[in-house]
């Protein structure tokens, strides 16, 4: 008997069962770590860290791809993916829909299907997990409700057989659980699909009769029949609806509505304030309803008190509410009441403190209501919330210079950051706003090339050019530089009589008074006063008269324009030049009316000549 034969048979067997004993390690070993990655990848998903939660799903599909579950939940991290991998998502639906599969009495599993076919339009799954689920769980009416909306669907994506399954669902749902608003608006979304007006009137009927004294049953039959334009049954469901619970607000805006359809803008009025001071409806509807109500009464003084008053209750019904004080600034802004917008605004803000708008309201509100006082404690607070906005620094600056503190004005101005502010316009506005401080602090050299800089930045900056020409007119320097300025000025804003008034007053400190009489007449046209200007030699954009007249008429009347003292005072000089003393002297007295402290004004009318200054 040969030994070594057997001795190698066993050790050949030894070697397959070590080797089927690793294997088997090896597997149970891969699940293991699998159904770690999985729960894991579970509790990523609970803290919203969807990156992890989508690798480890897909390290646990790695390691185990036959478990059901793990597939599932690997399908549904494959699916937010999205469209940057198609066929990873379309292998993640069918393993979700494998575990359904495997498990129809999973509640969860076919919710989960049910939500994602319907997300990736595939309606015919839906309906069939919505089918599966009713039989599964015939007590339960999610199923049966979701399938007829599922049914509905089909319907209206071509499924003619779709639009009978919905009613027999919706059927089924009242013989189980009897009429509800809920269970008619879906039927009545049905009827609708076909207009059937008639099958529609006679469900909601139904539904009257079922609830005759529910709030709710009789507004949504009053609704849907304001939807029909059947007015008068539409008003007998909202009365009958407002008679049960006089709190609803929505009640009163649908009344309104069918009132605003008969053009009883009376009732309309009546019901639109009821819904507004109803205790119920959301501050954002109102405040919606607030702003078109304002905007449709904001050309009506007479309308003013009412709105005040209106706003004051619902501030009352709604005290805390930071959005009911910031339309309610916005409105008093509006029609000019500044100290009223601003004390609206500031409630709005201690409320709300990251509102840069509200506090963009306060400022300028205060600075409207000459209360520089708050403009400038609010202003220096806006500054360090809100660092890029270079409205705040330049208010608080304007403060600062209008109490004689222009040192401590510019000192502001110039402490502003601007190189991490990606907005050009903005940026060369506050350039040529320091600019203007410098001038008012006589430092040429400084201002001169603020302005410059601000041009540079933004071409288009026409106050700029403005600004730093008369800046050069007054103090007599480049005065051809000052004419290019000037010139681009008005080109770019025909209609702004204070940049025609510089370009009058450039062409006078060039001695050149017959162009800057045509200015002038032009910068008068634009308050509606004076003569018309000659035809002459000017260049454009005012060399003609038409021109002058085309100008005028787009002036907004609603501005209020009227000439300052320097304006008036420019016209005297240069119609004195001109050789017209008697109006000159008649547009000096103008100018002294308006600043009767000003000596050189005095002097020229007591003696009816131009004194050089």
């Amino acid at each position: 008997m040969d030994l070594r034969r057997y001795i190698f048979i066993f050790a050949a067997v030894a070697i397959g069962v070590a080797a089927w004993a690793k294997a088997d390690w090896d597997a149970k070993a891969a699940k293991r770590k699998a159904e770690m990655a999985y729960l894991e990848g579970q509790n990523r998903y609970g803290q919203l860290k969807i990156d992890d939660y989508v690798m480890l799903m897909m390290r646990a599909h790695e390691l185990d791809s036959t478990d059901l579950e793990i597939n599932a939940e690997w399908g549904q991290a494959m699916l937010m993916l999205g469209p940057t991998d198609s066929l990873a998502a379309e292998k993640g639906y069918r393993a979700i829909k494998n575990l359904f599969e495997a498990n129809k009495d999973n509640y969860l599993t076919g919710l989960t299907l049910a939500r994602i076919a319907r997300n990736s339009s595939r309606f015919s799954d839906e309906a069939y997990v919505w089918e599966t689920l009713d039989s599964v769980f015939p007590a339960y009416a999610q199923p049966l409700q979701e399938l007829g909306q599922a049914y509905l669907l089909s319907y209206a994506m071509g499924d003619s057989a779709g639009y009978g399954k919905a009613l027999d669902a919706f059927g089924r749902l009242e013989a189980d659980n009897g009429k509800s608003v809920s269970l008619s608006a879906q039927k009545v979304r049905a009827y609708m699909f076909r207009n059937d007006t008639a099958s529609t009137v006679k469900e909601i009927e139904a539904l009257a009769a079922s609830a005759p004294n529910d709030c709710y049953t009789a507004f949504y039959v009053g609704t849907i029949y304001n939807y029909l334009n059947r007015n008068d049954k539409a008003l007998e469901y909202l009365d009958r609806a407002a008679e049960l619970d006089s709190t609803i607000g929505a009640i009163y805006l649908t009344r309104a509505d069918v009132y605003k359809a008969q053009g009883d803008t009376a009732a309309y009025d009546r019901e639109m304030n009821m819904a507004l001071l109803s205790p119920n409806l959301e501050v954002e509807q109102k405040m919606d309803i607030m702003r078109q109500y304002v905007t449709g009464m904001i050309g009506d003084s007479t309308q003013y008190g009412n709105l005040r008053s209106l706003f004051d209750r619902i501030e009352q019904i709604h005290p805390g509410e930071a959005q009911v004080h910031n339309l309610y600034s916005s409105f008093l802004y509006t029609i000019k009441d500044y100290q009223g917008a601003s004390e609206q605004a500031g409630y709005s803000v201690a409320l709300d403190g990251d509102d840069e708008e509200a506090w963009t309201l306060m400022v300028q509100s205060s600075l409207l209501a000459d209360d520089d006082a708050n403009a400038l404690e609010s202003g220096k607070e806006a500054m360090e919330r809100f660092p890029e906005n270079l409205f705040f620094p330049m208010a608080v600056a304007q403060v600062l210079n209008s109490a004689g503190k222009i040192g401590e004005a510019i000192a502001v101005v110039d402490s502003v950051r601007i190189a991490q502010i990606n907005n050009p316009k903005a940026v060369s506005r506050f350039i040529s706003f320091r600019g203007d401080l410098h001038t008012a602090n006589a430092d040429t050299v400084g201002a001169l090339r603020l302005y410059d800089q601000a041009v540079e930045i933004d071409p288009d900056n026409y106050m700029a050019m403005n600004n730093a020409a008369y800046f050069m007119a007054l103090q007599g320097i480049d005065l051809d530089k000052a004419e290019k300025y000037a010139a681009a000025a008005v080109r770019g804003e025909q209609t702004n009589p204070t940049y025609m008034d510089t370009y009058a007053w450039v062409f006078f400190r060039k001695k050149d008074y017959s162009m800057a009489k045509n200015y002038i007449d032009i910068t008068l046209n634009l308050y509606g006063i004076g003569e018309k200007p000659e035809n002459g030699d000017a260049p454009d954009p005012a060399e003609t008269e038409e021109l002058v007249e085309e100008v005028a008429e787009e002036v907004d009347a609603s501005l209020d324009l009227a000439p300052s003292s320097d304006v008036f005072e420019h016209a005297g000089d240069i119609y004195f030049m001109s050789g017209e003393p008697a109006k000159a002297l008649d547009f000096w007295k103008k100018a002294l009316d308006l600043d009767p402290e000003r000596e050189i004004l005095q002097r020229k009318v007591k003696h009816k000549t131009y004194f050089y200054e």
